[in-house]
């Protein structure tokens, strides 16, 4: 890779063959495992369902112990985006946690309840969980996949610097009770997009700083047969970037720069991009001259949110092979201070 930015394409090599350093800044737990089956319920430790708040008794016949579930319902007037939860009688006494949706309700609506329900069985501790949306409606799936999606999000740890606490296990496996038809693989490659920017994120600027997150930037590329053209201080001040560089002046070191990332499908080398995301990279925001206080220093870390979200986009679109061609442009212009 060239200092004057020159475009070149990065050929796929193992991870041992990439910097040490930048396999220290990407996450390496294992994501849980995904099936679909109907039976097995006992061995859960939790069980997660979601049904409209006029559900009838029908609704809940393909549940274990469905008649548990009927009286959960029966508790109270439900109401759209509440949860509730009661135990199975088997012997794990699985968690039970019903929660209701509107057939209308719009995808935040839907990643919101799950994400309830995720901090319900969270309690639990659970590494085995099975999650239902039991009406076979296109509003059912489309809860399924929110729940899927929750659960994928919660299993996932966020880098920690602390000793873990004990007693405390990973979610291992998930099991999906009529998700015959849901597309696991896609959800999967998007969770890992979605953790890989919030892991990036919440990383400290003393571990991600704009050297750092070339190497994760390259590495990346290397891995899902993405071109990569760097654009460093020199070349950027040849081509009159004079705001980008102003904000990287305030670097200790001149190694902030623009990445510019390819995607193209397998049929398309060479074409002009369909879409193309530009995502702001500050990997910590003091304000400046202006110095922020220490309060609303605490979470400048995210400052680089969207360029995450720029690079992991683009990953999941490889890993998708996706039939459209797409650039990114996660720009680290480092500290601004």
């Amino acid at each position: 890779m060239s200092n004057d930015g020159e475009q070149q394409q990065v050929k796929q090599v193992s991870g041992r063959a990439s910097g040490t350093r930048a396999g220290m800044l990407l996450p390496s737990a294992r994501a849980p495992a995904i099936v679909s089956a109907r039976r097995g319920a006992h061995r859960l430790d939790a069980l997660l369902a979601i049904v409209p708040p006029r559900a009838t008794a029908a609704s809940f016949r393909e549940l274990p112990e469905s008649g548990r579930w009927r009286e959960l319902n029966a508790r109270a007037p439900a109401r759209a985006g509440t949860v509730r939860s009661t135990s199975l009688s088997n012997p794990r006494q699985t968690l039970a946690v019903l929660g209701f949706l509107a057939d209308e309700a719009s995808a935040f609506e839907r990643l919101t309840l799950a994400g309830r329900m995720l901090k319900e069985a969270a309690a639990r501790n659970p590494q085995a969980i099975g999650l239902a949306a039991p009406d076979g409606t296109a509003a059912a799936r489309a809860a399924l996949e929110a729940l899927l999606a929750a659960a994928l999000a919660h299993a996932f740890a966020l880098p920690s610097f602390r000793a873990a606490a004990r007693g405390e296990h990973p979610l291992r496996h998930i099991q999906l009770l009529g998700g015959e038809h849901l597309d696991t693989r896609h959800a999967a490659i998007s969770a890992r997009g979605t953790n890989l920017a919030r892991w990036l994120t919440a990383l400290p600027p003393n571990m991600l700083d704009a050297s750092g997150y070339r190497q994760v930037i390259t590495y990346l590329a290397r891995a899902h047969g993405l071109t990569l053209r760097w654009l460093d201080e020199r070349r950027l001040r040849r081509l009159g970037a004079n705001a980008f560089l102003a904000v990287a002046a305030g670097n200790a070191q001149r190694t902030a720069g623009i990445a510019h990332l390819e995607y193209r499908p397998a049929r398309a080398r060479g074409a002009r991009p369909d879409v193309a995301l530009v995502g702001k990279g500050i990997l910590f925001d003091t304000g400046g001259v202006n110095l922020k206080t220490h309060r609303s220093m605490l979470e400048m870390h995210t400052d680089m949110a969207g360029s995450a979200v720029a690079l992991a986009t683009l990953i999941a679109l490889a890993e998708l092979r996706a039939p459209l061609a797409a650039d990114a442009s996660p720009r680290a212009p480092g500290h601004d201070s």
